[in-house]
């Protein structure tokens, strides 16, 4: 199955500067690369990113996310 992020969850990361750390921590990545997968990610939504990946959905959750708030199968708008 291929699975989107939600256009919510990418606002967040746009705007919410703990929020794009905490999931750069959960990535193990430096928060440019967050910024950089959310940047390319609305340029153009692609599925299964690194934004789906097991640990960041671990990290979603940690947040209070609900999987299905986070993930979906259709193509987010722009």
């Amino acid at each position: 199955m291929t699975f989107y992020i939600k256009k919510e969850i990418i606002s967040r990361l746009e705007s919410d500067v703990k929020f794009r750390l905490g999931l750069s921590f959960a990535l193990g990545v430096v928060p440019q690369a967050v910024y950089n997968f959310v940047k390319k990610y609305n340029e153009d939504p692609y599925p299964n990113s690194n934004l789906t990946k097991k640990a960041a959905l671990e990290f979603f959750k940690m947040e209070g996310y609900e999987e299905n708030q986070v993930l979906t199968e259709k193509i987010p708008a722009k």
